[in-house]
């Protein structure tokens, strides 16, 4: 049996966006008005294309990230994606297609956790969903997780497959080079080429590389070990199920 891991919160936002309409009223006025069933169409529809693409009849798992939009990545850095939620409202249907979409049986959203950190526990458990897994999305940070990944929005390549190497480089990439989208920096002064260059010289262990780039750029330990748990999709090895929060990556002790 193979589960296609779909990231939904795009799909919410990119249906209740396409079944937002804007009407010109006399004296200059404008109004904004939704319907929800054209959102909710729309959404099931995205899905139902996604799946299409996806190899056999896989059983499908939405996964949307906490509604209160307060992740434990605040905890670790405050300003994280902090410069989301500015002058531009969100489509006026999102919440009401997310409580319909989230009710679904086969949807998962957690308290502080992203639909990252869902797919990459789901993608790397075999107990709780056992069988092959196939993760839908369109964010670069899930090239983390080792296994099979379909672009929604590059349906027509297919799946392809991300090995345990390229997943552990994606991860190291984004410590160096930060995230503008969710606003956190990484190492400043390095972009993805020097990072390219950093990772490429690294052999087995990229930490020892990565960590003379942060102390170059004047940054401490302690910069490193907060970049790298911002950075870092979670999985089933780095979650505690019992208290319900993300184990959190430690420099080694072996470090220089």
């Amino acid at each position: 049996m193979t589960t296609l891991l779909i990231d939904a919160d795009s799909l919410v936002f990119t249906a209740a966006l396409a079944a937002q309409k804007v009407i010109p009223w006399d004296d200059d006025i404008y109004t904004v008005h939704g319907d929800l069933g054209d959102a909710k169409r729309i959404f099931a529809s995205q899905v139902a294309t996604i799946t299409e693409a996806a190899p056999g009849d896989p059983e499908v798992i939405l996964c949307f990230s906490c509604p209160t939009r307060k992740y434990f990545r605040h905890d670790i850095y405050p300003a994280y994606k902090a410069h989301r939620g500015g002058a531009t409202p969100p489509p006026i249907l999102r919440k009401d297609l997310f409580d319909w979409a989230s009710k679904d049986d086969l949807s998962y959203t957690r308290l502080k956790l992203e639909a990252d950190d869902i797919i990459g526990i789901l993608a790397t458990s075999n107990s709780i969903i056992p069988g092959d897994k196939i993760i839908a999305s369109v964010d670069k940070d899930l090239k983390q997780i080792p296994g099979k990944h379909l672009n929604p929005s590059k349906l027509k390549e297919g799946v392809y497959e991300v090995s345990p190497e390229e997943a552990r480089q994606q991860l190291w990439m984004q410590v160096l080079t930060g995230d503008a989208v969710d606003n956190y920096p990484g190492c400043p002064g390095v972009g993805p080429v020097t990072a390219q260059k950093i990772l490429d010289k690294a052999g087995d262990d990229p930490l020892p590389n990565v960590r003379a780039a942060y102390m170059k750029a004047g940054l401490t330990d302690a910069d490193l070990v907060q970049m790298v748990n911002v950075a870092r999709i979670l999985t089933v090895k780095t979650y505690n199920f019992k208290r319900k929060e993300p184990i959190l990556w430690q420099m080694p002790s072996t470090a220089p």
